[in-house]
């Protein structure tokens, strides 16, 4: 807390009484002087109480000079000192102190100067102890938040909560980590040329611009891959506030680095757990186990999504793969392998909210990733799973990844089940030339018009003759002797399911 004219005035030990002035009361002072020169400005620097008898000893002084020199020097106020052969202020200084609204207070004869000095001292001392203390209790509270939280977040909100700032932690990559207060959020933008000067070499940097009437200090703390600090503020930030930032700093430098250090043994811990979730060789029981270790319960609704991409997916990609199924509205555990990404996607029962556009909304969202990402669209493939408890989960892993083989067939980026219809599948799924070679060896084989529609007929009845018959309106040993015919022709036995369903396979091919 700053110490002011007005403050002394409250001081009643002090007897001070203003007399012209009164709009300067809230001018800091910085330091009490005593001068009985008619003009001590070349001594003062600005902020000075300063003690005087001169204007009722020197009644023959140039008031005006005198007064244009304290304007010029930014004087805080003036105590006129008055005594029994001097008991007034000439009313010439009031009106000049009153005009150019420098306080102008009278000190009485038994008030010492020195008391004015003592109390001014000790003030601004206890002022700057409370100062220290609160950036003590602010840096206390910093540090603990770095130690406890796994992300900066709550760590530069509170920088700027105590110093009443925007704030900003920007990486190498130029990526903005974190952000709070006015305008924060663009300072990797507007400050992009100041963030490019801190972000060479390893050793700490600090420093400060003053911008369009902002005070902006930039700050980088140790190591090659330490963050970058900028905080921007209207007021000017003093030498303790800028040690803070500097140890903020550091903090952020010792969290990110922390986390790193954490969090890659956690993250190969998880991943081969939902390896050996996904792995058909695993028992039941350790299944169940490791999907309870990972906090999914049994009766959890679950999805599978894998996503087949073109590089080694990086920590970060994986990450930013959980976050996009959180904006779909899913809990997400992801993993990945040399090619791959998955994530199981899990709801409570009592939360779930699926819709029929649910699978959409997530489509759409992993879309918005892939966009966001360094694979490319045309080469990567995604296929999410149906709904279902997560004792299903190794089917739901068997139709996620038959959902990448199908969309790497059909040339589509995401294959949610239930975007095709079922018996569109498996023609969907086969190559190109196996369709063609079994369509040339079973129905374009079949000249004779009559023939191939009994198979029609026959195959739509499930090889019900009864049924094909009547559908052609023939008599149903007609149907039988021209189902023979064609079982003849082809070499195949039409009696077999399995026949039958190569058949229709074939046929959907025109």
């Amino acid at each position: 807390m700053n110490v002011t004219v007005g403050d002394l005035l409250g001081v009643a030990e002090l007897k001070l009484r203003c007399i012209a002035g009164a709009a300067g009361l809230s001018n800091v002072v910085r330091w009490v002087h005593v001068s009985e020169v008619e003009d001590p400005t070349p001594w003062l620097s600005g902020g000075e109480f300063l003690l005087t008898t001169l204007f009722v000893r020197r009644p023959d002084a140039d008031p005006e000079r005198v007064f244009d020199a304290f304007a010029r020097t930014g004087v805080a106020g003036i105590g006129c000192g008055v005594s029994d052969q001097h008991p007034h202020v000439p009313d010439r200084w009031a009106e000049l102190a009153e005009a150019r609204g420098i306080p102008l207070l009278v000190v009485p004869l038994k008030t010492p100067y020195i008391a004015i000095s003592e109390y001014v001292a000790s003030a601004r001392i206890e002022a700057e102890h409370r100062r220290l203390r609160t950036l003590m209790v602010a840096e206390t509270a910093l540090a603990d938040l770095s130690l406890t939280m796994d992300t900066c977040e709550p760590l530069v909100h509170e920088l700027a909560r105590r110093l009443r700032c925007g704030a900003a932690v920007v990486d190498r990559s130029h990526t903005t980590l974190a952000a709070s207060g006015p305008g924060a959020a663009n300072f990797a933008n507007e400050f992009a040329e100041t963030f490019l000067r801190f972000q060479s070499g390893s050793a700490p940097a600090s420093g400060s611009i003053r911008e369009s009437d902002r005070d902006v200090v930039v700050n980088r703390g140790p190591g090659v891959n330490a963050p970058t600090l900028l905080v921007v503020r209207e007021t000017r930030f003093d030498d303790q506030e800028r040690l803070l930032l500097a140890s903020t700093a550091s903090l952020l430098a010792l969290q990110l680095s922390r986390n790193h250090v954490l969090r890659e043994p956690e993250r190969r811990l998880r991943t081969a757990s939902l390896q050996a979730i996904v792995d058909p060789s695993t028992s039941e029981e350790t299944r169940r186990l490791l999907l309870a270790a990972l906090g999914i319960e049994q009766s959890d609704n679950l999805r599978v999504v894998l996503a087949k991409v073109d590089a080694q997916p990086s920590p970060a990609d994986v990450e930013t793969f959980e976050h996009c199924s959180h904006d779909a509205g899913w809990s997400a555990t992801a993993w990945s392998t040399n090619d791959t990404i998955g994530a199981l996607l899990v709801r409570r029962p009592e939360t779930d909210s699926t819709t029929q556009d649910e699978p959409a909304a997530l489509s759409a969202a992993l879309h918005a990733w892939l966009e966001s990402s360094e694979y490319t669209a045309a080469t990567t493939r995604i296929g999410i799973s149906r709904t279902a408890r997560s004792v299903q989960v190794l089917a739901l892993h068997d139709e996620a990844a038959g959902l990448v083989t199908l969309a790497t067939r059909l040339r589509r980026t995401v294959i949610a089940a239930g975007d095709l219809p079922l018996e569109s599948v498996v023609p969907a799924a086969l190559p190109p030339e196996t369709m063609r070679y079994l369509r040339a060896a079973t129905w374009d084989r079949l000249t004779d018009v009559a023939l191939k529609h009994a198979l029609e007929a026959y195959l739509d009845a499930n090889g019900v003759v009864d049924i094909a018959a009547r559908a052609l309106a023939v008599h149903r040993q007609t149907l039988r002797r021209r189902v023979h015919s064609v079982g003849e022709l082809l070499g195949l036995d039409l009696d077999s399911a399995n026949v039958r369903a190569l058949l229709m396979v074939a046929r959907t091919l025109d």
